[in-house]
């Protein structure tokens, strides 16, 4: 735009300068902006990939203890679908009895410095012939 915008060759101002410099400025950081989104984008979709298809039931919940998130193999292993899981409290969709067996790995966590935090994740009741035997972080 500026090669044609003066009939003759023309040496601009440091004015004239400092006028482009804050659209190119702009136009630099839409680019960057973009390319960082596309490679979030992608992470995104790699992680989505690698945890839907893990053989490991793996859960996401919320400081009420309701379900955020869950794959399919943590749906698989509760045995209901994920459209029962998400937004559900815990008790409602594992039952009381499993319920009360995670709950020791669900409260009283803390952080390095000792300070207390609720956790963002909870353990995974493995269910065997006899009843609930174990629990899985």
């Amino acid at each position: 735009m500026l090669s044609t915008h003066f009939d003759m060759p023309h040496r601009p101002e440091e004015g004239e300068l400092q006028l482009t410099d804050l659209p190119a400025r702009q136009a630099a950081d839409y680019l960057e902006r973009k390319r960082a989104e596309e490679a979030l984008r992608t992470l995104a979709t790699e992680l989505r990939q690698t945890t839907h298809t893990l053989a490991t039931g793996l859960i996401h919940c919320s400081r009420d203890l309701r379900y955020v998130w869950a794959n399919p193999a943590y749906a698989e292993l509760a045995g209901v679908s994920l459209d029962h899981i998400v937004g559900r409290p815990i008790v409602e969709v594992m039952g009381q009895k499993a319920f009360e067996t995670i709950r020791p790995t669900s409260i009283g966590c803390s952080t390095a410095s000792g300070s207390n935090m609720q956790p963002n994740f909870l353990g995974v009741p493995m269910a065997q012939a006899e009843g609930i035997a174990s629990v899985v972080i």
